[in-house]
């Protein structure tokens, strides 16, 4: 606290003590030099009175507020000093290891993106293909009601042997007359492609298209109803109806 007497360590009032002596070095050597021709003392008993009395004079100068002051303004600059010349390289030398330990870092997580990518890529390239539908066309035909569905393949790849199989509710009135790929699709059956059982309300078709394409597949059922069809290469079942 300022106006609070403070007593400096020794060695800062030796420190001190060296400054002064070396500023007074010239004239202290010319008066003692003089004393001693008048007085006929030793020079060195001399020096050794007179360096007694500077320190006592060094260490009660301390005590001033004034000279504390000083004290305290040259510890801050000399502490600036410090920062500059010993701690400040130390903080740029430590961002730049933070700093390249960074980048080593995000080169890690690009990479790693990278790897997700190619593994979902190399994911999706595995997984079979499925059928979405994309259209249906209702139209009333001698035997009751025929809608045709249109089905396309989430990759242009052939699907080999394709099974769909349909099933309407059991209260209802309508019974499945037939069951069959549509006209115009170019496919492959044998003698059990098609079933429908004999309560009419299931039926199954089971065929494969000549090369790439999308599947087209005609129910015709005596009256207007719902109806539900699965399938091997449906994600899930599709209800619908005819109405």
């Amino acid at each position: 606290m300022v106006g609070k007497p403070q007593i400096l360590s020794k060695g800062q009032e030796e420190h001190v003590v060296r400054i002064l002596r070396n500023k007074l070095l010239a004239w202290v050597l010319i008066g003692f030099t003089i004393l001693a021709g008048l007085t006929g003392a030793s020079l060195l008993g001399i020096m050794k009175r007179t360096e007694a009395k500077m320190e006592e004079l060094v260490s009660k100068q301390f005590e001033e507020p004034r000279i504390q002051e000083v004290v305290r303004t040259v510890a801050a600059e000399r502490a600036d000093v410090l920062m500059q010349e010993q701690i400040k390289p130390e903080v740029a030398k430590f961002k730049s290891e933070v700093a390249d330990q960074l980048q080593e870092l995000q080169a890690l997580v690009d990479r790693t993106r990278e790897l997700e990518k190619e593994i979902a890529a190399a994911a999706e390239l595995a997984r079979p293909p499925s059928l979405n539908l994309t259209g249906r066309e209702v139209e009333q035909v001698d035997a009751g009601y025929r809608i045709t569905l249109q089905f396309t393949p989430s990759k242009n790849v052939p699907l080999g042997q394709i099974v769909f199989a349909v099933a309407l509710p059991d209260e209802s009135a309508a019974k499945i007359v037939d069951f069959w790929p549509a006209s115009g699709s170019t496919f492959a059956s044998g003698g059990d492609s098609k079933k429908i059982e004999e309560n009419g309300k299931q039926a199954r078709l089971v065929y494969s298209l000549i090369g790439v394409g999308a599947p087209r597949v005609a129910l015709t059922v005596s009256e207007k109803t719902e109806f539900v069809v699965h399938g091997n290469y449906l994600d899930e079942p599709l209800g619908l109806k005819i109405d």
